[in-house]
């Protein structure tokens, strides 16, 4: 089914269409290779090995969360925390970059994500920035994450704000 995306979506190249939706749990579809699952680990085989991760649980906006071993240990963490994506839609960009949005659960509480995904010529991810709500549920992934990542894979100034404002 397609149709437009949000206003705005579609930045210089046009509007984003919508690609694909799926209410089954066990189905995620992903715009350069059809229906996976978290564990079939698609995920991570489609990293670029200098891919650059930002997340809003994360206490930085620079580059400093990069390279495929990290990121793909933070995406298997982050699916072990919320389970199955549920209600998964995408939206795909004339320019390549897609967005996949989808439900999750954090000790039953519903969390909603969108991943913003730019890929390199060769199609694998070169960049992933995610996004995530409602902030009290938001709250609970980053403490799991924290949990589970800190410092070792991610270091532990990462997760501290800086001593100084921006």
């Amino acid at each position: 089914m397609a149709g437009e995306g949000p206003a705005g979506a579609g930045g210089a190249g046009g509007a984003a269409t919508r690609v694909g939706s799926a209410q089954r749990p066990e189905v995620a579809p992903m715009a350069k290779g059809g229906p996976i699952t978290p564990c079939e680990g698609r995920w991570v085989a489609a990293l670029d090995q200098e891919v650059v991760f930002h997340s809003p649980i994360l206490a930085t906006t620079g580059d400093e969360v990069r390279g495929h071993p990290i990121v793909a240990k933070i995406l298997q963490t982050a699916f072990a925390c919320y389970g199955m994506p549920r209600n998964v839609e995408e939206f795909q960009n004339p320019d390549g970059r897609y967005i996949v949005t989808f439900d999750g659960s954090i000790d039953g509480n519903l969390i909603q994500i969108a991943i913003l995904v730019t890929e390199n010529t060769a199609k694998k991810a070169e960049s992933i920035h995610l996004f995530a709500r409602p902030w009290p549920v938001v709250k609970l992934f980053r403490q799991f994450m924290e949990r589970n990542l800190r410092p070792d894979p991610v270091p532990d100034a990462i997760w501290n704000l800086p001593a100084q404002n921006a």
